[in-house]
């Protein structure tokens, strides 16, 4: 006869958690679509606009509540490669590309020429 109310108890206790996870997924997405277009990222008028999609890969790795940063700076990180990838698939020309090239692998080895081997 005690053991109904605490099955009652364990189901409002999910249900609550499940809100509480939905109710913050959405205000990171909402943020996360914020950024993009105060970064102008989602209004470019060429390429695919991923926000959403790219947060819910991330999310779907990451799955716990103190993980949420690291699902931003992820997303965030996937939302401009797509945007360069479709940069470079629809809209730069030769010498455009080649030189975004040359700044990437100047970046990429000034990264590694600045870290200190301990």
């Amino acid at each position: 006869m005690m053991q109904f109310p605490i099955i009652i108890f364990y189901h409002i206790k999910k249900l609550s958690y499940y809100f509480r996870n939905l109710k913050n997924t959405y205000l990171t997405l909402d943020g996360l679509c914020r950024w993009a277009e105060k970064c102008g990222v989602s209004n470019m008028g060429f390429g695919r606009e991923k926000t959403t999609y790219c947060y819910f890969a991330v999310a779907a790795v990451t799955t716990l509540p103190h993980d949420s940063y690291i699902r931003m700076l992820v997303a965030k990180s996937a939302i401009i490669i797509t945007v360069a990838d479709d940069f470079f698939d629809e809209i730069g020309s030769l010498n455009e590309l080649e030189i975004l090239t040359d700044a990437v692998q100047r970046y990429h080895i000034s990264f590694y020429e600045t870290r200190t081997h301990t």
